[in-house]
C-alpha cells in the first residue's frame, strides 16, 4: 500500500458488565464510545462519546437496553461484535441487550460470562485518520531536507527522535530539530569490515507560525540551510539526544541553549577485537602514523548558543574530537557556565567567556572528588532551584564511600564499586560534594546461570538485581531524569534501568531467579516456557530529591513500575492540568508513549498505538514516529511526527527521507489507559509471535 488513499482506520469501543457485588446489589454497564462515535441509550437517558468511558447502572435484572451508535462527520459505524451471541452480532443498527443474573454470576461468589459489545466506527475518507488529521499535516520530502545538502549525498541516518519542547520565536507553540546524519562515502560490502567513513551533521530547524503549519527556519535562525554541529571537515554528527538536558536560557538572553553528546556511533561496527598490535595498526590506517588513540568514534564537541537578537551559532569546545557519552553543564565563578564533556578516555571541560569556549580542564583537574565525579560516562546533572545548586547524579557507589566490600565481587564488572547510585553537590570553583547515595538492600541481591552461547549446558554467572519486584541481569543505574511535577512538588528523581543481562517477561515478570535454570537472552521467537530474558523491559525506580538527600518513593510512581523498549524520557504538561506529563522516546523505530499524571504524581500509560495511522510516505521500511504534545493549537491534545530514517551504509542508498508533523484531533485522556496487565500480554505475545522484539510496535 502506498499514498494517502491506503488509509482506513478501524476505531473500536467497548461495552462490558462489571459485577459490584452479592445478591441483590447494584451492577454496572461500562461503555467505551471510541473517537468518532456518540452511544446513546433508548431516549437518550445515556449519551457517551465520542472517545468516553461511561458507567450505566443496573436497577435490578434481568433489564434490558437498546444502544444507538451515532457516527460523527468524516466516520462511518460498520457494526457491532459481541463476546457473547446476542442480537448485536452482526448487526448494523441498534444493539438490544437483555441482561440477567447468568451475565454477573455464576453462584454466590463466582463471576461468569461477562459480555462484552464492541461498536467499531471507519474513517470514510482517506484523507482523515483516526487520531491524526492528514489535511492538517505540513510535510517536506527528502529533497527540501538532506536533499539540497551538498555533503549528503552517500546516505543519510537519523539516528534519534527530533527535540522539541522548546520555543525559540515565544509563541507558545513548540519548535522542532530534526537530527540529520550524512556519510561521506559508501560503507565497504562487508559491514563487519573496519572503516573510517566521516559523518557529518545536517540538522534541521522547524519552527512555527500563529494559527499555521511549522516551516524550515533553519537559515533565517542560524544563516545556514542545515545546522553543522560537527565542522565542515569533521565526522560524528550523531548526537545521543535521549540523554540531553531539556534546553533552557544559559546566558541570560531569554532564549534556551542545547547541549549534546556527539560521536560516531553510527551503526557501524567497532574495531575489531584483537591483539594491542593489530589494534594499533588499525588505527595507523584510520587516524595517522602518529595517533595513538582509536579516532573513528570521536567527534568536535559543540553547543547551539543563541545570541541577543534571537539567531544562533554553533560554538565549538576549545579542545581535540573526543568518544562523548554525555554533556552537562555547571555555573562557574564568572557568571556564564562550563560544558563539562563525560568522555570514553579523560574527560574535558570547556568553559564559555561570552564569545567563545575556553579550555579549563587543567583546572577541573584540582577540584575535590573530580574523579568519582567522571568515574562512568551516564550521568545526568540538574538545578535545584529551592536552594540555588546543581547537583550530578552518576551510577553506582564506590566501595570507599560505603565502608565495606560489595557482594558478589568475584562476578561483579566493576568490583570497586557497590550497584546503586550517587548525588553530588557541585560548588563553583571548588568542585563535587558527597550529597547522598542509594544502595539496593543486600536481600535483592542474586546471581543467575546465563547461556554463554558456547553449548547447551554452558553458562556463565551473571549478578543481578530484584527492583519493583522484577529480577534484573546486569544490572545499569544509567538512564536517569529530574523534574519537578508541579509548582508546589518535590524534586522527583526517575531512575531506570538499562539491562544488559534482561529481565523475566510475560507471565513471567516477576518469577523467582531459579539457581538451577540456565537462561537464554531472548532476541528472536521463544515458547511460553519460562527460561527467558527481554533486555527491552526496563525496571523504574523513583526518588523525592530534597537539597540533594534521596528518598524512595513507597510504590514507583510508573504504574507499571518498568518501560518497555523506551531508553529516553521527557517531561510536559500535556493536558494543562498544572502537572507534568511522562513521554517515552523509544528505540529502534521510535514510537514515543504517553504517560499521563494523574494529579497526584502516579503516572498510568495511555494505549496510543492501536490508534497510529499508517506512515505513507515511500512504503519504506526503516520509518518512525513520536508522540509530542506540541501545543500546535494551545490545546491539550497530542500531536504525532514522522521522519524517515534515511539509511545507514548497511541498508544501501534508499536516498533522502521524509518528514512531517500531523495535528491531533483528540484530547489525551480520550485513550484509554494501557494496563501492566495488557502491556504485558503483547510483551509476551510479541516475544512469542514477532521475530526480533526490538520491532514490537506496542507503544
Amino acid at each position: 500500500m502506498t499514498g494517502p488513499a491506503a488509509l482506513f482506520a478501524k476505531l473500536v469501543g467497548a461495552i462490558t458488565l462489571i459485577y459490584t457485588g452479592g445478591g441483590d446489589t447494584l451492577k454496572e454497564l461500562e461503555l467505551y464510545a471510541p473517537p468518532g462515535a456518540v452511544i446513546t441509550t433508548e431516549g437518550d437517558s445515556i449519551s457517551c462519546g465520542p472517545a468516553q468511558t461511561c458507567t450505566v447502572t443496573i436497577p435490578e435484572l434481568p433489564y434490558s437496553l437498546t444502544l444507538n451508535v451515532t457516527a460523527q462527520p468524516g466516520f462511518d459505524f460498520t457494526g457491532w461484535t459481541a463476546s457473547t451471541p446476542s442480537s448485536c452480532t452482526n448487526s448494523t443498527t441498534s444493539c438490544q441487550l437483555t441482561l440477567t443474573q447468568k451475565n454477573f454470576l455464576g453462584n454466590a461468589d463466582t463471576e461468569v460470562e461477562k459480555v462484552s459489545v464492541q461498536p467499531t466506527v471507519a474513517a470514510i475518507s482517506a484523507e482523515v485518520a483516526s487520531s491524526w488529521e492528514y489535511p492538517a499535516r505540513v510535510r517536506w520530502t527528502g529533497a527540501e531536507l538532506e536533499g539540497d545538502v551538498d555533503y549528503c549525498g552517500v546516505a543519510t541516518i537519523r539516528w534519534d527522535a527530533p527535540t522539541t519542547h522548546f520555543d525559540i520565536n515565544k509563541d507558545g507553540v513548540d519548535d522542532v530539530i530534526l537530527h540529520i546524519s550524512c556519510y561521506q562515502s559508501a560503507w565497504p560490502e562487508d559491514p563487519n569490515e573496519p572503516h573510517n567513513s566521516e559523518v557529518i551533521a545536517a540538522w534541521k530547524l522547524f519552527c512555527s507560525q500563529p494559527n499555521e503549519k511549522h516551516y524550515d527556519c533553519t537559515q533565517q535562525i542560524f544563516g545556514s540551510n542545515v545546522i553543522n554541529t560537527t565542522g565542515t571537515s569533521s565526522g560524528g554528527g550523531n548526537p545521543y539526544t535521549h540523554v540531553m538536558n531539556k534546553p533552557r536560557d544559559l546566558n541570560g538572553d531569554g532564549y534556551p541553549e542545547f547541549w549534546y553528546a556527539l560521536n560516531r556511533d553510527d551503526g557501524r561496527m567497532g574495531l575489531p577485537d584483537s591483539t594491542q598490535e593489530e589494534f594499533n595498526g588499525w588505527v595507523k590506517v584510520f587516524c595517522g602514523e602518529s595517533a595513538v588513540d582509536d579516532c573513528t568514534r570521536q567527534s568536535n564537541q559543540s553547543m547551539l548558543i543563541s545570541n541577543a537578537d534571537g539567531t544562533y551559532q554553533v560554538a565549538f569546545a576549545d579542545h581535540l574530537p573526543t568518544n562523548t557519552q554525555a554533556v552537562e553543564v555547571f555555573p562557574n565563578l564568572l557568571g556564564t557556565f562550563d560544558m563539562a564533556m563525560f568522555n570514553y578516555g579523560p574527560y574535558t571541560v570547556s568553559r564559555w567567556t561570552g564569545t567563545e569556549f575556553i579550555d579549563v580542564t587543567e583546572e577541573w583537574a584540582g577540584y575535590d572528588n573530580v574523579n568519582y565525579a567522571f568515574g562512568d560516562v551516564y550521568v545526568h546533572a540538574y538545578n535545584d532551584e529551592a536552594t540555588g545548586s546543581t547537583f550530578l547524579v552518576t551510577p553506582n557507589v564506590p566501595e570507599s564511600i560505603v565502608g565495606k566490600p560489595r557482594l558478589f565481587k568475584d562476578i561483579a564488572r566493576q568490583p570497586d564499586r557497590h550497584l546503586g547510585f550517587t548525588v553530588w553537590r557541585f560548588v563553583p570553583g571548588t568542585g563535587f560534594e558527597l550529597s547522598d547515595y542509594h544502595l539496593p538492600d543486600e536481600s535483592d541481591l542474586f546471581a543467575a546461570k546465563v547461556s554463554n552461547g558456547t553449548g547447551e549446558n554452558d553458562y556463565e554467572l551473571q549478578e543481578g538485581v530484584y527492583i519493583n519486584g522484577i529480577p534484573t541481569l546486569l544490572p545499569n543505574y544509567y538512564h536517569m531524569k529530574v523534574a519537578k511535577l508541579s509548582d508546589d512538588g518535590d524534586l522527583i528523581l526517575f531512575m531506570q534501568q538499562e539491562n544488559d543481562g534482561g529481565t523475566t517477561y510475560g507471565r513471567f515478570l516477576k518469577e523467582a531467579i531459579n539457581e538451577n535454570t540456565i537462561y537464554q537472552i531472548s532476541n528472536g521467537n521463544v515458547s511460553d516456557e519460562q527460561g527467558y530474558l527481554s533486555t527491552l523491559i526496563t525496571p523504574v525506580q523513583t526518588f523525592t530529591l530534597n537539597n540533594g538527600r534521596l528518598e524512595q518513593t513507597a510504590e514507583p510512581l510508573i504504574e507499571a513500575g518498568y518501560f518497555w523498549n523506551t531508553p529516553g524520557m521527557r517531561f510536559a504538561d500535556v493536558n494543562n492540568d498544572g502537572h507534568l506529563d511522562l513521554f517515552g522516546i523509544s528505540g529502534q523505530e521510535s514510537r514515543g508513549s504517553i504517560h499521563l499524571n494523574n494529579s497526584d504524581g502516579r503516572f498510568v500509560q495511555k494505549r496510543i498505538h492501536e490508534a497510529t495511522p499508517p506512515i505513507w510516505f515511500h512504503d519504506r521500511n526503516y520509518a518512525s514516529h513520536s508522540i509530542f504534545p506540541l501545543n500546535l493549537d494551545g490545546d491539550t491534545r497530542l500531536d504525532l511526527m514522522f521522519w524517515e530514517f534515511g539509511s545507514t551504509g548497511q541498508r544501501g542508498p534508499e536516498g533522502p527521507g521524509e518528514a512531517a508533523i500531523l495535528e491531533g484531533q483528540w484530547e489525551v485522556e480520550t485513550f484509554k489507559d494501557f494496563t501492566p496487565a495488557s502491556l504485558m500480554a503483547e510483551i509476551l505475545e510479541c516475544h512469542q509471535t514477532a521475530g526480533w522484539v526490538g520491532g514490537c510496535k506496542i507503544h
